[in-house]
């Protein structure tokens, strides 16, 4: 009886020196047998590429960063907040500062469209923590439109709340529901400007964003997200929230010679 699916990929607007391997078990790990098969199928299959990537959730695959000589391109660590035990003390007791608005995007004018735009690429090129093969071109206005044009024809909910000063964007936070996962947000980015950091900004854009889905998403009961181990005051501003570490992601690069050398 089949367990699940392993499939190898390459992202359309990658290098194609990259393949991916994507795998959904029920025992989502690789014995020494199935990883054999797999670097088997990716050498004959995929002639002209230079490189395998892995993932390895909750250290199932970490084993073989050494016996494969892996690179690590991402690392994460996941956290969940289940909404009945969220820190209420916290989210009760934030003080609203004057100067700063909090909007649901759909609010935004059409001519603060772009602002929002370069305000995302702006934030998301200034993580020091990404992936070594994040695809900057995913940040294009037309990607950002795309991928939101995507969610409204799968059903994806994508919520996004926007902090402003008089007009000017401060920052935003963005969370996604699937259709076929209702009882579960994922948390994105949660960015704030430079020039407006140090204030507290970020735990209220969060804070807003966990009490909207307690007004309007009463299905929702569990939020996740997902941060660098060395990302100290993300991980400290969602522990606070009451966020807790339920496990680890790591993303690895193995060279074509790496894995001749093992076959």
């Amino acid at each position: 009886m089949a367990l699940g699916t392993l499939l190898l990929y390459q992202k359309p607007r990658l290098a194609p020196e990259y393949v991916f391997v994507h795998h959904d078990f029920v025992v989502a790990y690789f014995d020494q047998g199935l990883i054999k098969k797999v670097l088997e199928a990716y050498v004959s299959a995929w002639p002209a590429s230079k490189y395998l990537v892995l993932t390895s959730t909750d250290a199932r695959n970490d084993y073989l960063e050494q016996s494969l000589s892996l690179q690590v391109s991402e690392e994460r660590e996941l956290f969940e907040l289940k909404l009945k035990q969220r820190n209420n003390s916290l989210m009760n007791d934030w003080e609203q500062k004057d100067e700063f608005a909090i909007i649901d995007k759909a609010k935004l004018p059409l001519g603060q469209l772009y602002d929002y735009y370069s305000m995302i690429r702006e934030l998301t090129g200034d993580v020091t923590y990404k992936s070594k093969l994040f695809d900057e071109e995913i940040l294009a206005p037309a990607q950002i439109i795309k991928r939101e044009q995507t969610y409204q024809a799968r059903g994806i909910q994508q919520l996004v709340l926007l902090m402003l000063r008089s007009d000017e964007l401060v920052g935003y936070t963005e969370v996604i529901v699937y259709p076929e996962e209702p009882t579960v947000a994922y948390q994105n980015m949660t960015g704030i400007r430079k020039q407006f950091r140090g204030r507290g900004l970020g735990s209220w854009l969060k804070v807003s964003m966990i009490q909207l889905l307690l007004d309007k998403h009463s299905e929702v009961s569990i939020v996740k997200t997902a941060i660098h181990p060395r990302n100290a005051s993300s991980q400290r501003l969602n522990r606070q929230l009451g966020f807790r570490k339920v496990g680890t992601y790591k993303e690895y690069i193995i060279t074509k010679e790496s894995i001749l050398s093992q076959l």
